[in-house]
């Protein structure tokens, strides 16, 4: 019996996309505690315009842009200028009733952290620091 290999047009296709199918969008980001909340600071592999946030059942209220040129909604980050990094603030859950998850709670001296609130959709990966 002799051994088909895949030839002609559909094995031609799978290579020219896997060759062209753009990097996945990871990102590292740093949390440094502060006395208003938590600073988080976001690295991409990538330049970008625009950051979506993965999960839209977080309660994003609570959360400032820290970088200049940043503007954040409940879905997020809008760079001015693409870039591959920015920074927010998180301060802890002001109204916690009838809310989703909450990114950020106070307990005691410090914070709890949702860590999945702060993941990309784009990003396969989330590494915090």
């Amino acid at each position: 019996m002799r051994k088909r290999h895949a030839t002609g047009l559909g094995a031609m296709a799978a290579c020219v996309m896997a060759v062209l199918a753009p990097p996945a969008l990871s990102q590292n980001v740093t949390l440094t505690p502060t006395p208003e909340g938590v600073s988080a600071r976001y690295r991409l592999t990538a330049p970008t315009g625009r950051f979506e946030f993965a999960d839209p059942g977080v309660a994003r209220s609570d959360r400032s842009p820290e970088s200049e040129g940043t503007e954040l909604d409940g879905a997020g980050v809008t760079l001015a200028t693409p870039g591959a990094g920015f920074s927010i603030l998180l301060r802890p859950d002001s109204t916690e009733e009838g809310r989703g998850y909450i990114a950020l709670t106070r307990v005691g001296a410090g914070y709890v952290l949702y860590a999945p609130a702060l993941k990309g959709t784009e990003a396969p990966t989330l590494a915090l620091n």
